[in-house]
């Protein structure tokens, strides 16, 4: 039997979805989620092994008008994602209308490979809102297949995944078979402690804030946990290149007081 393999490109605006998307087609949470808009600030692949297959999912941060130089990288991410497309997904949500999307319909439109139009969030609407949803997207980005889903409750989770494997292209494995992600240990632990930070802190940290990892070391076997997580990694957290604060160090005192 041929070997599958290719990129799958999410796309669409903040918030709608993609990064619970990809968590949900891959089978385990790898992204960050959180309900603030503008979460996703890299691009970041998502590896889905099979005997026959690898599906390469591509999370990228929401599509929006740049206002400052960060946006404009976020955006960059956005167009690379396009470019490298073996097959596009256009995330939108359920009252999201088509007249107010020109960015990511715009964006949609350059890609001529095989594209899912799918309409997020159903489960928050009735059967007549999805079906003027539907008829709605059909129209505004013709040629692509339009389809309702639920990321977050898997509707029609499993047979976009089949779907999407059928629309590869024959190409042996861009990864290893055995690698979930192209990012590294470091990365992983740099996004998980700003998602506590977007979770737990309003206004006390600023929404920009980046957290670096600047060293993490495995503990030894039969090492008690709680001690190594305290003293093994070191994060700090920038807000931008000209304000820097330190953050705690991992296992000190956080919002929620442990």
């Amino acid at each position: 039997m041929a070997h599958k393999a290719g990129y799958v490109n999410i796309i669409g605006e903040p918030n709608v979805g993609k990064s619970t998307l990809l968590n949900a087609l891959l089978g385990e949470k790898l992204v960050i989620v959180n309900p603030k808009a503008q979460t996703t600030r890299h691009r970041v692949l998502g590896i889905l092994n099979g005997e026959d297959h690898q599906l390469v999912l591509s999370d990228t941060p929401g599509i929006l008008d740049p206002q400052y130089r960060m946006h404009e990288r976020m955006m960059d991410a956005v167009d690379e994602a396009l470019e490298d497309a073996d097959v596009l997904i256009v995330l939108v949500e359920l009252g999201q209308s088509p007249e107010k999307s020109e960015h990511v319909l715009v964006r949609a439109s350059r890609f001529k490979g095989p594209k899912v139009l799918l309409v997020n969030k159903v489960d928050t609407g009735g059967e007549d809102a999805v079906l003027a949803a539907l008829e709605a997207w059909e129209i505004a980005l013709p040629g692509a297949k339009v389809v309702p889903i639920s990321a977050l409750h898997g509707l029609n989770v499993p047979e976009l995944r089949t779907y999407l494997v059928d629309q590869l292209p024959e190409h042996p494995a861009y990864f290893p078979k055995d690698e979930l992600s192209d990012r590294n240990t470091r990365f992983f632990i740099s996004e998980m402690i700003r998602e506590k930070i977007l979770t737990y802190y309003k206004q006390e940290i600023p929404y920009s804030t980046q957290v670096v990892v600047n060293s993490y070391e495995d503990g030894e076997a039969g090492e008690d946990p709680g001690r190594r997580d305290r003293d093994a990694r070191k994060p700090e957290g920038h807000r931008d290149r000209r304000r820097r604060k330190g953050l705690a160090q991992t296992g000190h005192r956080g919002p929620d007081g442990h």
